[in-house]
């Protein structure tokens, strides 16, 4: 047999029963399961015990489960969900879990580590940033790569002038119509007003600077670009900026 492969033990029926009982919240004594950490922890001190658990995570897996062991283990935890007392004290421990302080700093860690392998940010985002670095210098600043938390959620842009004002950039294929009021409300809750801004709004800086002036409730600092025709009195039709 290659190393690294062991055979799996056929299992009894009342060895599956006491299983099943056991996932349908049907506690072991205390006794019980002081001796099954106990075992754990003598189990880990060993050496040849601890190397065999580092191969069978290593290796990938070679004796998938069968269609009815995945049947089984799906309908057994249907029914520990159905179990109101179970789910109530799940989502409990869940949400004490991720108000500790190292939990929040373990998990913005690993999301900051994980954005970091790609690029960030993206090019509809540098474009838009350009365009605020241009019309409104020293205003806005990109928070997009979890710089900034708000609650569980991380704005793309912040007002960095003292206003509690964000903006989102949405692109058409990862958000929908429904996710603008979820997001608004959502920062509102903290006292931020939020102003979302569309991928294809990009292609018209001038009335995307004008929605945005609007927001801010300023006026950009570049002079516009577009042309005007006026006719004085007495002269030619001439040009200006």
């Amino acid at each position: 047999m290659p190393t690294g492969i062991y055979q799996r033990k056929p299992r009894s029926p009342e060895y599956r029963q006491h299983i099943r009982e056991a996932l349908l919240d049907k506690k072991h004594s205390p006794e019980r399961i002081e001796a099954n950490r106990q075992g754990q922890i003598k189990r880990f001190l060993n050496p040849i015990e601890r190397e065999k658990a580092r191969r069978a995570r290593t290796r990938p897996n070679k004796h998938p489960l069968n269609p009815t062991s995945c049947k089984l283990r799906s309908e057994l935890a249907k029914a520990r969900w159905a179990n109101p007392i179970w789910r109530k004290r799940t989502c409990l421990s869940i949400k004490q879990a991720a108000n500790r302080p190292e939990i929040k700093a373990r998990n913005l860690r690993h999301l900051r580590d994980g954005l970091n392998k790609h690029t960030k940010p993206n090019k509809p985002e540098t474009r838009l940033l350009d365009l605020l670095n241009i019309h409104f210098p020293n205003q806005w600043k990109y928070v997009g790569n979890w710089e900034f938390v708000i609650g569980h959620r991380n704005p793309d842009f912040i007002n960095i002038n003292g206003k509690k004002q964000i903006i989102e950039l949405f692109g058409s294929y990862w958000h929908s119509l429904f996710d603008i009021a979820k997001v608004t409300n959502f920062y509102r809750q903290y006292g931020f007003d939020t102003l979302i801004i569309w991928e294809d709004e990009l292609k018209n800086e001038k009335r995307l600077t004008i929605r945005i002036c609007k927001f801010t409730r300023t006026y950009s600092k570049k002079k516009p670009t577009t042309r005007i025709r006026y006719k004085p009195e007495g002269g030619a039709e001439v040009e200006r900026e």
